[in-house]
Formats: C-alpha cells, structure tokens, sequence
C-alpha cells in the first residue's frame, strides 16, 4: 500500500487524503498511517471514520509528531516540518 501511494504521490501534485473506513474491509492501522505521512509527500489529509477515531488519532499522533501534528500544533507555510491535517470529522 505504501508503494501504491508513494508512485501516486510522485504522478500528481495535489494532495492526497486517505480515507480509514474499517467497513470496506481494510484497516489501516495507526502504524500504517503514520508510515504513509512519514514515507508519502503528498499525503496531507486522513478521514477517520471509525468507533474509537479519538484513540485512533492519539496514537497517530504519538507514532509521527511531526508530520502529524494537531491542528494547533501546525507549522506555517514555509515551516521546517511538513504538518499532516488530521481529524475524525474530516481532514482538516
């Protein structure tokens, strides 16, 4: 899946948001998340759409600080980190 995204990322020059909705049948873990805004340039947004999105974030959060930083935790334009916009109600 990293691959998937990271070829994407290279072919586009928007940003790409990932949808977590469990029901498909495909969990993305926390761990995965955090490798695609670590690894993924392009990856700015997650939609979380799951029971327990809150933890889900934390976790999130904890695994990538710095691509994935709280809304009031962003980095202005130009910033040394690239800040990741995440929340359960629909990436922003």
């Amino acid at each position: 899946m990293v691959e998937y995204f990271a070829r994407l990322s290279d072919a586009i020059s928007i940003p790409i948001m990932i949808q977590d909705a469990p029901v498909s049948g495909t969990v993305l873990t926390p761990a995965l998340l955090a490798r695609l805004a670590r690894e993924v340039e392009q990856v700015a947004y997650f939609k979380i759409e799951s029971t327990g999105a809150a933890a889900k974030l934390r976790e999130l959060i904890r695994l990538s600080p710095t691509q994935c930083a709280p809304p009031s935790m962003h980095t202005p334009p130009g910033g040394a980190t690239r800040p990741l916009r995440t929340t359960s109600a629909g990436c922003r």
